[in-house]
């Protein structure tokens, strides 16, 4: 038996969930990463102070009212701006 396994430090991920910009779970997320699939959403460009362009990108994500803000200690009104 493979010696690390016994060690009480190591672990064993058995289940994962998340939400990203484009999918709903891990394996969405993966497929498009292997596709090269762009999830980024842009809203256009803007002139900054400093001379700059700046072009508006954000990683959107679907179904923000599952947002639990409570659980992270942000306001419900902050998270609404987020």
């Amino acid at each position: 038996m493979n010696d690390e396994l016994n060690q009480p430090e190591a672990i064993a991920v058995i289940g994962m969930a998340g939400r990203f910009p484009g999918a709903d779970s891990p394996d969405e997320f993966w497929r498009n990463l292997i596709s090269g699939k762009d999830c980024i959403t842009r809203s256009g460009t803007r002139q900054g102070d400093d001379g700059h362009t700046y072009v508006g990108a954000r990683g959107a994500l679907g179904r923000p009212d599952l947002f639990d803000a409570p659980f992270f200690g942000i306001y419900q009104k902050e998270a609404e701006i987020m």
